[in-house]
């Protein structure tokens, strides 16, 4: 099943994707109520993600809803606000050789960003110091559904509620780039 969260006048809703036909079927309301965050509701009202499911699976059903063309939707980001961003920095040699990082051990380095971050794929990206050289990564992103903490990792992919891709903006030289009067 894939997913987008659309913009529709003035609210956020769920839609099932079609890739092939390129097109989206609007959830109903009384499945998946219009909010901030449809998806995050869908993860957390019990038996909704069973009855979405079903619906998915079921052409005949999908047949009765509002279908958009993903060429004309306004597709936002799958969730708005996260608890939190966790990301795992220089997860590969080749990267750390790229970017002159050397590093002793094997633990992996995590960094977070904050949840104010996210923006949907045709927002504008604001960098705080125009000119400034950003680096970009495109990134698999996995959104957790439920709570876990220290998952065996046998487990893991039972906390996981889908996966998306994500655009890692960073300003790498951050300390370097200030204005000098601050």
């Amino acid at each position: 099943m894939k997913l987008a969260v659309l913009s529709r006048a003035d609210c956020r809703r769920l839609a099932i994707v079609n890739t092939e036909a390129a097109t989206a079927a609007v959830v109903p309301e009384d499945l998946v109520p219009a909010g901030p965050d449809p998806l995050v509701t869908a993860l957390a009202t019990a038996g909704c993600w069973a009855s979405l499911t079903a619906l998915a699976a079921d052409p005949a059903s999908l047949a009765g809803l509002e279908v958009v063309s993903l060429e004309s939707a306004r597709v936002c980001a799958p969730v708005r606000r996260p608890g939190k961003i966790i990301c795992l920095a220089s997860n590969y040699q080749a990267h750390m050789d790229e970017a002159g990082i050397t590093r002793a051990g094997h633990d992996p380095w995590f960094f977070m960003k904050p949840g104010s971050s996210v923006i949907g794929p045709s927002e504008r990206i604001v960098v705080p110091y125009p000119g400034a050289p950003v680096d970009w990564e495109v990134e698999l992103c996995a959104v957790i559904g439920k709570h876990c903490r220290q998952a065996e990792p046998a487990r893991a992919l039972d906390y996981v509620a889908g996966l998306t891709a994500g655009n890692d903006i960073s300003l790498r030289q951050l300390d370097s780039m200030r204005p000098s009067d601050t």
